[in-house]
């Protein structure tokens, strides 16, 4: 289970919805929007998130910590999100929902219980709890869960701020939505199999406002004109399935959800979600991706719920999904040069880099487009000598997985690396050979049939790394006659 496509998606359709937030269509429609802006409606910097993207992250984050999914966990998240600023951009909540905020006061104050702290008014019908439905699709797909108890989970996570029946109504229906996508159902098959459901559990009064979706061939019978786009839960699903039915690539789907006007964050995040696991993060905007504060942060999240999913699977699928070795061919991809800086052409290169503004383990990419290379890809290794706690093996073939990781999601070709953590990070040389191969060889023994496969060169400043790193690969790779440059 591989989640970053749709959180990153959420996240992304929700920065470059914000700064226009509520603006009207009829100015959109003569100005359209196709880039991450500065400031604008939130006065924030460009790929700034909001409440959806946070929400989500924190209850990632929760089920993460609970192997589960306990309504108390993420209550108290949220309201790290509202106190602390966690879970956010930029370390303060951004355009918190009137409705989403009482409850939330409601359940730091009162001390109630969780589920029960939303607003159960037919005004509290806003898209604050849809928006951040994400979690509960891959939690729900992957455990099985029966419709029975799908319904039961999204009531209780989404009562946390929105007990109406009318959001639980809209927020099944995304749900089931997105299972289907999941279970490979095209967009298409997927809208048709939630107008069929039955529908007889909820009261006949809250589903009248659902008509068009369930009963009246929305995404083609109605025009645009008769499409709104406010935050109104109803309007936000029916303005889902408009764009995303009516679009052909995750791009389009996005520049179509935010030049609608209105509520863009919102449904540009419910969108970019859905858009995001149908399309692939490969397929999202590089220079989306790059704008987009915390990515780095947002992807490891992401690895770390995909291993939470991972563990709640049965065994015959752990079996079903064991990595196996990477074949030779593939294998035959990896290039060790001996050269500190590579003269040939790449899509990126790696730099090391130690400052305060990049803590240990973490990497930053930045668009160069210099003649050598597109992208500049930094990365902070910690020093093997220093005395503290971090286990610096590990933490090394982090970043050579973040590193190949990203060059996947921004579709690379070829990528450049130094082998990392020798010269002044005070590693053996022989441990840091033997991490690099290591992870460059997992990292192709991850790929499906479908994935595009990336040439990376090693590069190795001296002989001595040179030599080690191909004696290694030579025998790990079981290969005699492989092709090393010089």
């Amino acid at each position: 289970m591989e989640t970053r496509s749709g959180i990153i998606g959420l996240a992304v359709g929700e920065a470059i919805g914000l700064p226009i937030n509520s603006i009207d269509r009829s100015i959109l429609v003569r100005n359209l929007v196709t880039v991450m802006l500065d400031n604008g409606a939130s006065n924030m910097p460009k790929g700034t998130f909001s409440m959806a993207t946070s929400m989500t992250l924190a209850t990632i984050d929760s089920i993460i910590e609970t192997q589960g999914i306990l309504v108390e966990g993420i209550a108290q998240n949220f309201l790290q999100i509202i106190n602390e600023g966690k879970y956010t951009a930029a370390g303060v909540s951004v355009n918190v929902g009137k409705t989403t905020y009482n409850a939330l006061k409601k359940y730091g104050t009162e001390k109630c219980i969780a589920d029960e702290a939303g607003g159960i008014d037919f005004s509290d019908n806003g898209n604050g709890a849809l928006k951040r439905m994400l979690p509960v699709i891959y939690y729900s797909y992957v455990n099985k869960l029966n419709y029975s108890q799908i319904l039961q989970l999204i009531t209780k996570v989404s009562s946390i701020t929105h007990g109406h029946q009318i959001s639980i109504i809209g927020e099944y229906i995304y749900v089931i939505f997105g299972m289907c996508i999941l279970e490979g159902k095209s967009k298409e098959e997927a809208y048709e199999y939630i107008q069929s459901l039955d529908y007889s559990m909820f009261s006949k009064e809250c589903l009248k406002p659902y008509d068009r979706i369930i009963n009246k061939n929305l995404p083609k019978g109605f025009k645009l004109s008769e499409i709104n786009s406010t935050g109104y839960i109803v309007d936000t699903l029916e303005a889902i399935f408009w764009v995303l039915l009516n679009t052909n690539n995750f791009n389009q789907a996005i520049i179509g959800a935010i030049n609608l006007g209105g509520a863009t964050d919102s449904i540009g995040a419910c969108i970019g979600g859905i858009a995001g696991m149908i399309y692939g993060i490969d397929t999202i905007s590089n220079d989306w991706k790059i704008a987009l504060r915390r990515y780095d942060y947002i992807v490891d999240l992401c690895e770390q719920f995909d291993d939470a999913l991972y563990d709640m699977c049965n065994i015959s699928e752990k079996l079903a999904s064991k990595v196996i070795s990477p074949d030779t061919d593939s294998l035959k991809r990896v290039k060790i040069i001996k050269e500190s800086l590579f003269s040939a052409r790449t899509d990126a290169i790696v730099s090391k880099k130690s400052n305060i503004e990049l803590d240990y383990g973490k990497i930053k990419i930045m668009e160069i487009n210099q003649v050598r290379f597109k992208y500049l890809i930094e990365c902070n290794v910690p020093d093997f000598m220093e005395e503290n706690k971090i286990n610096k093996e590990k933490m090394l073939s982090h970043i050579y997985d973040k590193i190949l990781l990203m060059a996947k999601d921004f579709r690379m070709k070829t990528i450049a690396i130094p082998i990392l953590g020798v010269e002044f990070d005070n590693f053996p040389v022989g441990l840091a050979v033997k991490i690099a191969v290591d992870s460059v060889r997992k990292y192709y023994s991850e790929l499906s049939i479908n994935d595009e496969f990336l040439r990376v060169y090693l590069l190795c400043h001296d002989g001595t790394i040179y030599n080690e790193a191909k004696e290694y690969f030579t025998a790990v790779a079981n290969v005699s006659d492989y092709d090393f440059y010089m």
